[in-house]
Order: structure tokens, then C-alpha cells, then sequence
């Protein structure tokens, strides 16, 4: 039985990159552990300011009053002309100030182990069954098993390539999504770092992947989200050619 026609790569791996502008880098795995640290360092401060700020509420240097003798004193017509300030309590407001900062922090420190543990398990859940041999390299590394490559164009103008592959005994579509997701998926652990397997146009951030099987080669098409991409990721995939 046929393999789907069409089987994009594009949705797991992106959640992974989180709602980041297309301009900056996403982080890595291990980046969102940092920034993680961070935040609950700064919790550690605020629960510290407030621990202190409780503790002076305790006393009546707690309380901040208006000047009750100026208020009375300051008449228009007879009729006071600012009312008497009550005494707040101020020590209490600003341990509670700091206690929803460190809240604040706190749940930003979750909210990026969260991220890294996505991460990983994306990454195992997309790995799982390829040899420790093929984690080495992605399947474009095998640049004489290519039979072409093209340029991909969208009204005319470079949008990414298509790479066409011969046939290879045991390659199937449904191989090749699960190896170049993989390898997507340890970029995205990895922070999208620009030496991750180079040669590869579909390692790049801001790529979208489909792998096609009209009955014939098998044909991975890498559009690109911007222009500079594109120009990239065809640089990259004209390079496999030439570097036979």
C-alpha cells in the first residue's frame, strides 16, 4: 500500500520553537533551563523582601498617616481643604507587592522547564527506531543517492528547493519524514544552532518540509518563510550536487 502523498513536517517542531518572533532564535533545551534559574532566583529575592517587609509591619513603623493638624488647619471658608490621610499599612502592601513578583517568577520558571521538557520528548518520541549511525547525519547527507535538485518557486519568485531522491531499496516516504523529523526535532533541542548537520537545506529555523510520493522518486520539497531563507536553503541544496 502507497504511503500518504503528502507528509509534512512542519507543526511538532514548530510548537517546540514556542511564540517567538520569526527574527529571533529559539531557545534551546538547555537555555530554557538557564532562564528557568533565573526566574527562581529572583523569586528567592522577592520572598526574601517580603519575608522583610513582614516582619517590619510588625511595629507601628508599619503605618503611614496623613498630618492630621495640617489637614484641619487648611480651610477654605471654614470648609478643611484636604481630608486627613488614614494610616495605611505599608509594610503590609509591599510584602504583598513582593509575594506576587515571586509568584510571577515562579510561574515563569515553569512555564520554561515545561518548554525543555517538550523538547526532549519530542525529540525521543521522533528518534525512536533510527540507529545510532543515521543520528550522525540526515538522509541528504547521501548526496549520491540524490538524483536532482530544483529550485522551488512561488509566483515566480525562489521560495526554497526540491530534492529528488533515486530509488533506494528500503527508502520510503514514511523513513524519510521520520529521519528528518528527528533530526529537526534534536535542531530544536539543540536552539536551531547554524552548524547543526550544514549541509542539510532542511536543517534551517523558518522552514516548512513535505515529503511526496506520486508512485515514483520520492521528492522532499523545503520552502523557506523569507527570502534570505530561501536563498539559504537553495545555496544549501544546489552544494549536495556539487559536492559530488
Amino acid at each position: 500500500m502507497r504511503a500518504n502523498p503528502s507528509i509534512l513536517l512542519v507543526a511538532l517542531v514548530a510548537a517546540c520553537a514556542g511564540s517567538a518572533p520569526a527574527t529571533e532564535r529559539p531557545k534551546s533545551y538547555r537555555e530554557h533551563l538557564d532562564e528557568a534559574a533565573a526566574h527562581d532566583r529572583a523569586a528567592d529575592v522577592q520572598e526574601a523582601m517580603a519575608a522583610d517587609a513582614e516582619r517590619a509591619g510588625r511595629g507601628s513603623a508599619s503605618y503611614t498617616c496623613g498630618n492630621q493638624a495640617l489637614s484641619d488647619q487648611t480651610t477654605s471658608g471654614g470648609e478643611r481643604v484636604t481630608a486627613w490621610v488614614p494610616c495605611w499599612s505599608v509594610a503590609r502592601d509591599a510584602s504583598a507587592a513582593h509575594d506576587a513578583d515571586a509568584a510571577r517568577q515562579r510561574a515563569e520558571a515553569q512555564q520554561h522547564r515545561a518548554i525543555a521538557r517538550n523538547l526532549l520528548e519530542v525529540e525521543r518520541t521522533f528518534c525512536t527506531g533510527l540507529t545510532a549511525e543515521e543520528l550522525t547525519h540526515t538522509p541528504l547527507y547521501h548526496r549520491h543517492d540524490i538524483a536532482s535538485v530544483v529550485a522551488y518557486r512561488e509566483n515566480g519568485v525562489l521560495a526554497g528547493a526540491r530534492v529528488t531522491f533515486k530509488a533506494v531499496p528500503g527508502l520510503s516516504p514514511a523513513y524519510l519524514s521520520h529521519a528528518l523529523l528527528c533530526h529537526r526535532a534534536r535542531m530544536a533541542t539543540l536552539g536551531y544552532p547554524t552548524t547543526y548537520m550544514a549541509y542539510d537545506p532542511a536543517m534551517l529555523v523558518h522552514t516548512h518540509l513535505a515529503v511526496d510520493d506520486q508512485g515514483g522518486p520520492i521528492v522532499v520539497t523545503i520552502r523557506a518563510d523569507d527570502d534570505v531563507t530561501a536563498a539559504v536553503v537553495w545555496s544549501r541544496a544546489q552544494a549536495l550536487l556539487n559536492a559530488r
